[in-house]
């Protein structure tokens, strides 16, 4: 087997590890680069013909994901989560609040179009509206 074959096969391998995988991006990025060069080492100090030797050594995907969640710091990984969600609803919020405003500008200029006049010199015109069809 070829070592571009071998490295595509690690990474399918590694994604799957990642399906099952429930964290935040953070941990989940770190337990992936770990056990990424837990791999990579273990190739090069063992002659490995495949991917199937890899499995052997490691486990099933969903076995390390369930190992990984079982020895995870779950406290921290879901005050990581709650401070996620909560940026996110922020987010979302923030763009409520946007669309409103800008909603309402678009509906006020269609509903009173131009502009109104308090008082003018010489040709005295007082809460005349000034672009207005009507």
């Amino acid at each position: 087997m070829t070592d571009k074959q071998l490295n595509k096969d690690i990474k399918g391998y590694i994604r799957e590890i990642k399906s099952y995988l429930i964290c935040d991006h953070k941990t989940q990025r770190k337990f992936i680069n770990d056990f990424k060069n837990d791999v990579y080492d273990y190739i090069e100090e063992n002659s490995v013909n495949g991917i199937n030797s890899v499995r052997e050594h490691f486990g099933e995907a969903e076995k390390i994901a369930k190992g990984f969640i079982e020895n995870a710091d779950t406290r921290k990984i879901k005050k990581r989560m709650n401070i996620r969600n909560a940026i996110t609803a922020g987010i979302i919020i923030a763009l409520f609040i946007w669309a409103v405003g800008v909603l309402t500008v678009v509906v006020d200029d269609i509903y009173h179009p131009g502009y109104i006049v308090d008082g003018m010199e010489e040709g005295v015109v007082y809460g005349e509206v000034i672009g207005d069809e009507k």
